[in-house]
């Protein structure tokens, strides 16, 4: 098992052995925000005639050529074509067929003219307005073509790309199975929310904070649960949840003193330890490696170290299993607002303040004197990287964007 290794080196073992979760259909209701597994080829024509773009008339444009506000040409109303109505009578010269938004266009019709443009009168349609060939008309597979690819396999679908697959035909799609995630808290100081605290004990928030972030992905949590430092209490809640879990995540245990045991109860379980310990700080005291093939995850029991190992290396490894590709969090170039300073031999981590102003993407360092409250109330995090100890005020720097609250 390798020890102290750099924040990029943990980060490509980590991704290297979190396996890509199967394939499964789901319905389109319950698509959005999942990983494709496949091309997705539309199966129709959308619209599948063409159709009037808005209410008004279907004409020929040389029969309304001449119209004009003050020159108004008249036309013989002979049919109504509504949205969903079969093609039904053809258009002929001099003539006018009513036509709603969404219609198919009538046999022989060259264009739509508005509704604004007309006025009706007993049978007849009175034109103010020219329209050339094609105004107002959705040609047939504007929008999709049968046999066109219309998403790639591992795109993540949002709700507008699940609304074109309906529009190409779909009611299922196959997407990468989601990992079910074990969360186990542990340490006689931990206890429940909303219990009472005996001298010296603090809440789960570690624990309570991952499930947040994995609804706020979309991936559900396996099992959860709090355990105190005894050899046998962590290793039954390792076992129990072992039937449920592809990923588990421990908070707590992770460092090297008499109570920190989950290293010593792991090796008990047979796993394959990959690394510990990593130079990113805060998250130093992180360890990774596979129980039964499936990724573990040792993170530290103290808050900011547990958030930025978890947001910066567990997070990208059960997002990976999931099909995600890219970064976890859109990533923003920013000019540094305020000096910043690291140590040379590792990644630093830095909560951060983003907004963007005057055109320009501006950050600067967030540190409260609480702890948790950085924490929650951070937009971003800055990553300066080993072997750069410091940037200057004015610097261009990447940040990335972990706040769901407007950026303004």
């Amino acid at each position: 098992m390798k020890s102290m290794i750099s924040f990029q080196e943990a980060l490509t073992l980590i991704l290297e052995n979190a396996p890509l979760g199967k394939i499964e259909q789901v319905s389109l209701f319950e698509a959005t925000g999942r990983i494709l597994a496949q091309d997705v080829v539309s199966r129709v024509d959308s619209p599948l005639l063409d159709i009037a773009l808005m209410d008004g008339y279907a004409v020929f444009s040389e029969d309304v050529a001449s119209a004009r506000p003050d020159q108004k040409v008249g036309l013989s109303l002979i049919s109504f074509q509504g949205a969903g109505d079969l093609p039904g009578q053809a258009l002929k010269p001099g003539t006018a067929i009513r036509v709603t938004t969404g219609a198919a266009i009538p046999p022989g019709a060259e264009a739509v003219l508005a509704q604004e443009f007309t006025r009706k009168e007993e049978g007849q349609v009175w034109c103010f307005n020219n329209a050339e060939p094609g105004l107002n008309i959705l040609p047939k597979g504007t929008d999709v073509k049968a046999g066109e690819i219309i998403a790639k396999e591992g795109e993540r679908l949002h709700a507008a790309l699940v609304g074109l697959l309906a529009c190409a035909g779909l009611d299922r799609v196959r997407v990468i199975t989601r990992p079910r995630v074990a969360v186990i808290a542990t340490g006689d100081e931990v206890a429940a929310p909303g219990r009472s605290l005996r001298p010296g004990q603090v809440y789960a928030s570690n624990m309570v904070e991952t499930i947040g972030w994995l609804k706020a992905f979309g991936l559900p949590e396996a099992a959860f649960r709090i355990v105190t430092d005894k050899v046998d209490e962590i290793k039954s809640a390792i076992t129990e949840t072992c039937s449920e879990a592809d990923i588990f995540i421990t908070s707590g245990g992770a460092w090297q003193s008499e109570r920190d045991l989950m290293i010593e109860v792991l090796q008990d379980l047979g796993w394959q330890g990959i690394f510990r310990q990593v130079r990113l700080r805060p998250g130093k005291a992180a360890a990774f490696g596979l129980l039964e093939n499936r990724p573990f995850f040792i993170l530290s029991g103290g808050p900011p170290s547990y958030e930025m190992a978890f947001l910066e290396l567990a997070l990208p490894g059960i997002l990976a299993m999931a099909g995600w590709q890219g970064p976890v969090f859109p990533t923003v170039t920013a000019r540094l607002e305020e000096p910043i300073r690291g140590q040379k031999d590792w990644t630093q981590a830095l909560h951060a303040k983003v907004i963007f102003r005057d055109g320009t993407w501006r950050v600067r360092p967030y540190q409260t004197a609480s702890r948790l409250s950085s924490m929650a109330h951070k937009d971003g995090i800055i990553l300066l990287p080993e072997g750069q100890a410091e940037l200057s005020a004015g610097e261009e720097i990447a940040v990335q964007l972990v706040s769901s609250q407007p950026l303004s």
